[in-house]
């Protein structure tokens, strides 16, 4: 019944690309963009869960790691840093060149605090400054004084990826896994989550497969596995980072 589900997962992944590239294309807002890339991210995990080849997921990740891109050199003065979800895209499917070059542009944004929490956007933008090889020190102490008590795994596992700490990325990353995990039971029980979409989502972390990858990126050995984190998805992808491949819609 899941292999079901993934099949049906997959198709539905590709029909809405079909239906939001054209509009990205044409400067499409940020919300369509993040629907996009979670469509491409639904698509190549979907297919990688039900055959085993992560060739689709490598595909996925690259294309919305580049279309979020486009849209970010479009729209270069200001966004939301918390929502940039395809700079995890990047990170998770091993494009360090699009995983760069978004850190550049969305770890400049100001936080906007109509549309997010500063913790989750010093975050990101924190993860964003380790990619691009710069000083992570003063934006990490931003997010430690705005995050003390709220969201200590992440903290923890940010802390450990500034430090080098392996030992600390382990423990941190099982606790995020287990809040992951906790936070999942609830929203299948209480519907907010159904069995078909738990399918994929429960498999697969985005933001875990991100942080194993980085943490690599820096020289940490971090063990395996990893919840949420499948073996295929840690090897170097297949191709090199296309960003223009998004505007390609993949065939059906």
């Amino acid at each position: 019944m899941a292999s079901q589900f993934l099949a049906s997962y997959a198709s539905n992944g590709l029909s809405i690309v079909a239906d939001r590239t054209p509009v990205a294309l044409a400067d499409g807002d940020e919300s369509n963009v993040l629907q996009l890339a979670t469509a491409h991210r639904q698509h190549g995990v979907c297919e990688l869960l039900r055959t085993g080849d992560a060739a689709p997921f490598f595909a996925a990740e690259m294309r919305a790691a580049g279309a979020y891109l486009h849209y970010v050199r479009r729209n270069p003065e200001g966004g939301a840093a918390s929502r940039a979800k395809p700079f995890l895209d990047a990170v998770a499917g091993g494009y360090r060149d699009a995983a760069v070059a978004i850190g550049e542009v969305c770890g400049r944004w100001p936080w906007d605090p109509d549309r997010e929490y500063q913790e989750d956007a010093l975050y990101l933008q924190t993860l964003m400054d380790l990619v691009q090889g710069a000083d992570a020190a003063p934006r990490l102490d931003r997010f430690e004084a705005t995050a003390a008590g709220v969201d200590a795994p992440r903290l923890a596992v940010t802390r450990a990826l500034v430090d080098g700490d392996a030992e600390g990325f382990r423990s941190g990353f099982a606790d995020i896994a287990a809040d992951r995990a906790d936070q999942l039971t609830v929203w299948e029980a209480g519907g907010v989550l159904t069995p078909e979409t738990a399918a994929w989502v429960r498999p697969f972390h985005l933001e875990g497969a991100a942080l194993v990858r980085l943490a690599g990126w820096l020289g940490l050995d971090v063990g395996g596995p990893h919840p949420g984190v499948p073996g295929p998805v840690r090897a170097e992808p297949p191709a090199p980072f296309d960003p223009r491949a998004w505007e390609r819609v993949p065939d059906r």
